[in-house]
């Protein structure tokens, strides 16, 4: 599906990221699945919303994704950017903030109105927890800003028109602000392989790659699956990548 034409001037803040690559290789998670049920079964017959949007009832719009690193948090986010044909936009919570009076609150209102006029679009906030953190500090200067600028943000949000998706992604789900969690529409948790999971993920690697000494690594992989599990997905991928360029090296010396 072709990606819809982007708007010029990106204000900073936000990134165009790159289309998701191995997008095939992942698994059917339970986040992943209900992320289809839900959130983009949804969006693909927002259509069909026309007559209840004049009452405040439209697809998801606003999604937190929370668990530990490398588990698919951004991938979910290409995933859907894929399937919808959209771009994909990630904002850094984190890079937002400035220690200059009024500057936060500013590149908040920055990033908002360039992204209301971006068109369909899937938006990723990173580190959102650095933004929607629990409120604790607020009389401080810089607990003040965070207030001011999330609550930019909620104004902005609760009246959107912009046909996009929301997705708010965090490692620290302990640490957001309870006004955060009871806004967002779906929250999905993602967390590590199952013993199965990292073994359907190695199938189908070993399968793609069967070229390049499969038949090798693979079986080596298996083992180490079988002894202890990956921690994360991105943990797997990487003990699959330093087998296959071992084989690589192995065989062209």
């Amino acid at each position: 599906m072709k990606l819809l034409s982007q708007p010029t001037g990106i204000p900073s803040g936000i990134v165009l990221e790159k289309p998701g690559r191995n997008l095939d290789s992942l698994v059917q998670t339970a986040a992943l699945n209900q992320l289809k049920s839900t959130v983009l079964r949804e969006w693909n017959i927002r259509g069909a919303f026309a007559d209840v949007e004049q009452y405040g009832i439209k697809p998801t719009t606003l999604s937190l994704f929370h668990g530990p690193p490398g588990n698919g948090k951004t991938m979910a986010a290409k995933m859907l950017a894929s399937v919808t044909g959209s771009p994909l936009y990630r904002v850094s919570c984190d890079g937002l903030l400035n220690a200059y009076l009024g500057k936060s609150e500013q590149n908040m209102q920055d990033v908002l109105l360039w992204l209301s006029q971006a068109g369909q679009a899937v938006v990723l906030f990173d580190e959102c927890e650095s933004l929607f953190g629990r409120r604790t500090g607020s009389d401080s200067q810089s607990g003040l800003t965070i207030v001011r600028t999330m609550q930019i943000f909620w104004q902005s949000v609760d009246s959107w028109e912009a046909p996009q998706m929301f997705l708010l992604a965090t490692n620290r789900v302990q640490d957001l602000d309870e006004a955060l969690l009871s806004r967002c529409e779906t929250q999905l948790e993602f967390v590590g392989p199952t013993k199965d999971q990292a073994q359907q993920v190695l199938d189908y690697w070993s399968e793609t790659l069967h070229l390049v000494g499969a038949d090798v690594w693979a079986r080596q992989v298996r083992a180490q699956i079988d002894r202890q599990t990956p921690v994360s997905f991105r943990d797997l991928w990487q003990l699959i990548a330093a087998k296959v360029r071992h084989w690589i090296t192995s065989n062209h010396e």
